[in-house]
């Protein structure tokens, strides 16, 4: 929706005294707007003169559109001193006093409410300003005509629909952002490709990413979150009994949430088809996927994949590390004594 300058809320009006042809009304129903709320009486010359007008109430109908061809304003005014008789008002068409376009005639002081096309208000008279010329008189007579300038308030944006936030897995190679606006054009905000199709890609990183649908100066927000499990793994170490080492090694997964899942394998990538368990199982409280482990004659890898609620994955690897354990007859100290 195009936001048009909030121009002076002070419509100025006029009554004048005609000495020139006024109009050639070409009489054409239209619909007209204005904006303030005060005038001004100039001149007074007979009982048309006495016709005031005052400026209720100035708001602007965008049609529930963010097109801007179809935006009118509507201008809600009270005629007071027309002493019962019939009146009338036209729009101004151009500077020159040659053409207007007639709004309507009524009867004796009332409320009314008019309307106008803003592209066609505006572009006949003075675009430079964003206003246009509203006259009024007693209906037939050009004694006295009753001039007030109309300021072209803001219209609201209709923002376009950018579609609904998403959460997708980190590694997603493309996103099809929901909204299907047309018109207007896509932007990324601060990362990551969007296309004026709203294909998203290129998001590398665990965050949030802001796309924005901008359409006549009315704009649209939507965000695509990457997630993946937060779930950490480390290893303990067999334990050392008297003689010899317990299989007791260990590996524990922390900043895990609940209901997160996991699997392990041997090795520095995840095999899915020697996993442990067969099937992804819910972590326990205690974060201990396994605690049975034999230490190892060198350094042993494993790699965990851990699963989020949300169907998102994330592989951490680690290494378990020889137990360092002493037998009596190895660590025992060598004691050398001297006989006698």
């Amino acid at each position: 929706m195009n936001v048009l300058k909030k121009a002076k809320t002070l419509i100025v009006s006029f009554l004048y005294i005609i000495t020139l042809p006024l109009i050639a009304h070409p009489y054409n129903t239209d619909s007209t707007f204005a904006f303030g709320s005060k005038q001004t009486v100039i001149a007074k010359k007979s009982n048309a003169c006495d016709l005031f007008l005052t400026i209720n109430s100035v708001t602007c109908d965008n049609k529930s559109t963010n097109i801007t061809t179809d935006d009118e304003v509507i201008i809600v005014a009270t005629m007071t001193g027309s002493k019962g008789q019939a009146w009338e008002m036209s729009r101004k068409e151009s500077h020159q006093f040659d053409t207007a376009v007639h709004l309507g005639d009524w009867v004796g002081d009332q409320t009314i409410t008019v309307r106008v096309n803003i592209a066609d208000g505006v572009a006949g008279y003075d675009p430079t300003f964003d206003r246009f010329e509203l006259w009024y008189m007693i209906k037939g007579s050009l004694d006295c005509v009753g001039d007030v300038f109309v300021f072209i308030p803001e219209c609201p944006c209709v923002n376009p629909d950018a579609g609904t936030d998403q959460k997708v897995c980190l590694g997603t190679p493309s996103v099809k952002l929901t909204g299907n606006p047309t018109g207007g054009t896509w932007s990324a905000i601060n990362g990551g490709i969007v296309d004026n199709s709203g294909n998203v890609s290129g998001l590398f990183s665990v965050g949030k990413y802001a796309f924005v649908y901008e359409s006549n100066l009315c704009k649209d927000t939507v965000i695509v979150e990457t997630i993946e499990p937060k779930a950490e793994a480390m290893t303990l170490s067999p334990t050392c009994k008297e003689i010899g080492i317990n299989n007791d090694g260990k590996i524990k997964l922390y900043n895990f949430a609940i209901g997160d899942k996991y699997q392990y394998s041997l090795g520095e990538v995840f095999n899915g088809a020697n996993a442990i368990p067969a099937l992804p199982a819910i972590i326990p409280n205690d974060g201990l996927i396994v605690s049975n482990l034999e230490s190892p004659v060198l350094p042993k890898s494993y790699t965990i994949r851990v699963y989020n609620e949300q169907g998102c994955s994330k592989d951490t690897t680690v290494v378990m590390e020889p137990a360092k354990c002493c037998e009596k007859q190895i660590c025992m100290p060598f004691l050398i004594s001297k006989s006698r």
